[in-house]
């Protein structure tokens, strides 16, 4: 769900062009392009190489999450059951997730 709208958003922002105005400071261009051939604008390249041993043993010492949405197993069940009672849908889409976040905690604080 967010990870698709970052990636439009991401998109989006690649493939726009950067117009030309009064006291710009960076070239104007499109920025995919000016990141990949940066000798194009009299740039240069400011990429640094990265060991993938280093970047292994960083993977190795995150800790991911197991699918659930929240780490209270307790408090997943509970809101599991009052997205039942109150007939409220998975969301789709970011401003979804915050309409459910929002119906859950008042549901929660009214179930106190």
């Amino acid at each position: 769900m967010r990870r698709n709208e970052l990636d439009d958003v991401a998109h989006t922002w690649d493939c726009h062009r950067l117009q030309r105005y009064r006291n710009m400071v960076e070239p104007p261009g499109n920025p995919i392009i000016m990141y990949t051939s940066p000798e194009l604008y009299n740039s240069e390249n400011k990429l640094a190489a990265v060991d993938a041993i280093e970047v292994e043993v960083c993977i190795q010492q995150c800790v991911f999450k197991d699918g659930q949405p929240c780490s209270d197993p307790a408090v997943f069940e509970l809101c599991c059951e009052l997205m039942v009672e109150y007939d409220l849908d998975i969301p789709q889409n970011s401003q979804e997730a915050i309409l459910l976040y929002n119906a859950l905690r008042e549901a929660i604080y009214r179930e106190l």
